[in-house]
């Protein structure tokens, strides 16, 4: 797998959840892929997880499912955590919003899911019976820009285009909260709103790091914020949050926001 400047345990990493998926999705598997900083070139090791898209002929069985959880949850977090959805083809096609899931592995599923696991208890169903994540739309949209083939068909035979308007509101709804939680995460924040920015100004699909380093040429009224950002996301340190001045953050997202408002999507 080529990709610059990525740790070799990470790399180990995927290439131990490729094997897992092969050998537990068998015949079903159509193609694996990576999308996130991986694929964007952004990889923070402190920040990042291993983000991966599965697609699958058929819905996946439940016995499968949770051999995948178990697995997933001894994978997970050594050394980074893995986020995943399998999709099954014959939901992909044609395209819906929300996008349906067969299965989804996050971090915010390990206590319910290996509780549920445990114990034989209906608790770890939710994450097993699939359902509909509006973020597969930005996420399929980063794959189709700039993703990664780790196993099977082209992505283009893999996945549909996904509508301008649907990816916007996908990274839109994920900047879409009340000053008090930005002041709290003011690098994910300050960084994912010039990603949405960009968007609309020219309809490019970047990493994180990339929109700070456009926002710091595009919005120089903001510089100290966005330089604050991109200083923490490339070494991050605890405590962040105190180190954003309320006022001129406070005008930063109310800048992003009137650009937002006031460009249309591509």
């Amino acid at each position: 797998m080529k990709w610059p400047n990525v740790p070799d345990n990470v790399r180990d990493l995927a290439g131990r959840l490729v094997e897992t998926l092969l050998h537990e999705l068998g015949d079903n598997a159509l193609g694996i892929y990576l999308h996130g900083s991986l694929a964007l070139g952004g990889f923070q090791p402190e920040r990042s997880d291993l983000d991966i898209l599965v697609v699958t002929k058929e819905s996946t069985d439940i016995q499968v499912k949770q051999r995948l959880a178990e697995k997933l949850l001894l994978l997970s977090l050594h050394p980074i955590p893995v986020e995943l959805h399998i999709c099954a083809f014959d939901q992909l096609q044609p395209w819906k919003y929300p996008y349906p899931f067969d299965m989804h592995y996050s971090e915010g599923w390990r206590g319910r899911l290996a509780s549920g696991l445990s114990a034989g208890t209906s608790e770890a169903l939710p994450v097993m019976s699939g359902g509909e994540d509006p973020d597969l739309a930005a996420h399929i949209t980063v794959v189709r820009e700039r993703g990664i083939v780790m196993w099977g068909r082209p992505v283009a035979e893999a996945f549909p285009p996904v509508p301008a308007e649907h990816y916007l509101d996908a990274i839109l709804s994920d900047v879409d909260v009340e000053f008090g939680a930005i002041s709290k995460q003011p690098v994910y924040y300050v960084l994912n709103l010039l990603r949405v920015v960009k968007y609309v100004s020219d309809g490019s699909v970047v990493s994180k790091e990339e929109a700070g380093v456009w926002g710091l040429a595009a919005m120089p009224f903001h510089i100290e914020v966005i330089a604050m950002a991109l200083q923490f996301y490339r070494r991050p340190e605890r405590n962040e949050s105190l180190h954003f001045d309320v006022e001129p953050l406070r005008l930063f997202m109310k800048s992003c926001r009137a650009r937002i408002t006031r460009d249309e999507a591509p």
